[in-house]
């Protein structure tokens, strides 16, 4: 989930080209899923301060139990000639849970703000973040092979048997 904040926020320099990500602003669920998304990520906003730093802020919200394992896929599909197209850009992990606080993971910066990083996760449990720096996730060196429109897809697989849930949104990546 972690991965959206990446694709949905960053603003870099590359070269002498600046990219700027235009967010829609509203989360969709998946056509083809029809569980909700155990997670409220309606309050969550990303800033952009003056010197072109990301930061998050808002409230994190678990809207039904998450029992272990928490599988987490994280993918982007780009529109090339009208057709949404897989990409190599993505995140797959088995069981969130375990890796929730690991350091070299992309989302760390997030978790490390958490209260609560163990599994299972209780509806109405909130997380909330006070202006949390991002960084850029070392995204800068390939913007520019970014540029176009944008899916980014997370899917969630909670529980024994699996349910599963996804998210989308879509975004755009320009270049001024």
């Amino acid at each position: 989930m972690w991965n959206i904040i990446l694709w949905l926020t960053l603003l870099v320099n590359f070269s002498t080209a600046k990219f700027v990500i235009e967010v829609n602003k509203l989360f969709k669920e998946c056509p083809s899923i029809s569980k909700p998304f155990p997670w409220d990520v309606s309050d969550l906003k990303i800033f952009l301060s003056d010197d072109d730093e990301l930061f998050l802020n808002g409230k994190l919200v678990v809207v039904k139990d998450i029992h272990s394992p928490i599988g987490l896929n994280i993918f982007g599909q780009k529109q090339e000639k009208g057709e949404w197209i897989p990409t190599p850009y993505g995140k797959r992990v088995l069981n969130l849970c375990g890796a929730m606080l690991a350091k070299h993971e992309i989302w760390y910066s997030v978790t490390k703000h958490m209260n609560n990083t163990r599994c299972p996760l209780y509806a109405g449990h909130v997380e909330s973040f006070n202006m949390v720096p991002l960084g850029t996730f070392g995204f800068d060196d390939i913007l520019a092979e970014l540029v176009g429109e944008w899916r980014v897809i997370v899917e969630v697989t909670t529980g024994v048997p699996p349910s599963l849930a996804c998210l989308m949104n879509e975004v755009s990546v320009l270049e001024h």
